[in-house]
C-alpha cells in the first residue's frame, strides 16, 4: 500500500512539472514584424518594428499565456530570408541591438484579450540583448515577459 501510494505521489508530482512547464498561450494577436534597429532606418539586426496584422490568418504572433508569459512567435522562413548569413540565427540566438517598445495599439489590443498581463505598456518592451530562440515548427518564439 505505501508504494501504491508513493507511486500516485511520484505521478502526481510529474504532472504537476509538466504542466508548469507548458504554458496555454490562449491569446495570439497576429502582428506583422519589420527587422532591423530603428535608429538605423530598419537595417541592421533587430525588431524595428510591429504593427497589427490586418490577416486573420498571420505569419507572426504576439501570445500571452495563462501565467501572463507573453512570446513573440516569428515566421523562421522570414527570419531567416530578413538576415541572410547571421550565423546567430542559425544557432538559435537573436540580438537586440536597443530596446524596442512595443506600440501602444498592438498592447491594447492583447491587453483587451488577455487582462491579467499587466497594467501599463511599458511592459511589453524586447530589451537590448542576446535572447534564446526556442523552435516550434515553421516558427522560432522569444520569450517576452515571464
Amino acid at each position: 500500500m505505501k508504494n501504491h501510494l508513493f507511486f500516485l505521489f511520484l505521478l502526481f508530482c510529474s504532472a504537476m512539472s509538466v504542466a508548469a512547464q507548458n504554458n496555454v498561450y490562449s491569446v495570439q494577436v497576429g502582428v506583422d514584424i519589420q527587422y532591423g534597429r530603428l535608429s538605423k532606418n530598419c537595417t541592421g539586426i533587430g525588431i524595428c518594428g510591429v504593427s497589427l496584422s490586418g490577416s486573420s490568418n498571420a505569419k507572426n504572433q504576439l501570445m500571452a499565456a495563462n501565467n501572463g508569459e507573453i512570446i513573440l512567435r516569428m515566421n523562421k522562413a522570414e527570419l531567416i530570408d530578413a538576415f541572410k548569413g547571421n550565423s546567430e540565427i542559425e544557432n538559435n540566438r537573436f540580438a537586440m541591438q536597443e530596446d524596442y517598445q512595443f506600440p501602444p495599439a498592438v498592447f491594447q489590443k492583447l491587453k483587451k484579450e488577455a487582462p491579467y498581463i499587466g497594467e501599463t505598456e511599458k511592459n511589453l518592451m524586447l530589451k537590448k540583448g542576446n535572447y534564446s530562440l526556442r523552435q516550434e515548427g515553421e516558427h522560432v518564439i522569444i520569450s517576452i515577459k515571464n
